[in-house]
């Protein structure tokens, strides 16, 4: 069961389309229902709270936004959700961010994701200069990894290597494979050396 934590009056019709039951609550009650995911609307009262409980009972959390916003991302995954989806993303977007927590990966908006990225980069930069092992990626899966670790979306990469978003997408499923990564975030830490020595 998905269990959506939101307040009155905000629905999103793409929550039943998730293929799975769903209950829908204004608060947390004394006993939490076992959920398969818990998703929880940011900025209602108590939302951190809400958390710090569903966190504790080992149920994986997506918070949802009406703005996306980095400090509202760091404050919901410091206390142990590991997804953020706009409030009225689409079922498509909600079953992908579902899927990515499952597997043990995270979730960001494409937009903050860049952001992340992109400072993790400049930041990497100046404090080390050391660079991850990308021998075993191709040269073209090298060029899209190197990318990525800049920040760059899919169809900023096509365009600049002039090949197809679905060509991105084939690279990054096989570079994934290889540096045993689970998503983007990962990747660009273990370009930028971040991820070495873990």
């Amino acid at each position: 069961m998905d269990l959506f934590i939101t307040e009155q009056g905000l629905i999103s019709s793409h929550w039943q389309r998730l293929g799975e039951p769903i209950e829908v609550l204004y608060a947390l009650p004394e006993q939490i229902p076992d959920a398969r995911v818990a998703w929880v609307l940011t900025g209602m009262p108590d939302w951190q709270k809400i958390i710090g409980q569903l966190h504790a009972r080992h149920i994986a959390i997506i918070l949802m936004t009406r703005n996306p916003c980095v400090s509202e991302l760091q404050q919901g995954f410091s206390l142990g959700a590991r997804g953020y989806v706009e409030l009225f993303a689409t079922t498509a977007v909600l079953k992908q961010a579902r899927d990515a927590i499952e597997n043990n990966a995270l979730w960001l908006p494409g937009c903050l994701l860049s952001n992340l990225i992109g400072a993790l980069s400049i930041a990497d930069k100046a404090c080390s200069p050391t660079s991850a092992d990308l021998s075993k990626l191709s040269e073209r899966e090298c060029e899209v990894a190197k990318l990525v670790a800049q920040g760059q979306t899919n169809k900023a990469i096509a365009a600049r290597l002039y090949i197809s978003e679905r060509t991105v997408k084939q690279h990054l499923s096989s570079t994934f494979a290889k540096l045993q990564v689970k998503d983007r975030l990962q990747l660009a830490l273990h370009v930028n050396g971040a991820g070495q020595g873990h």
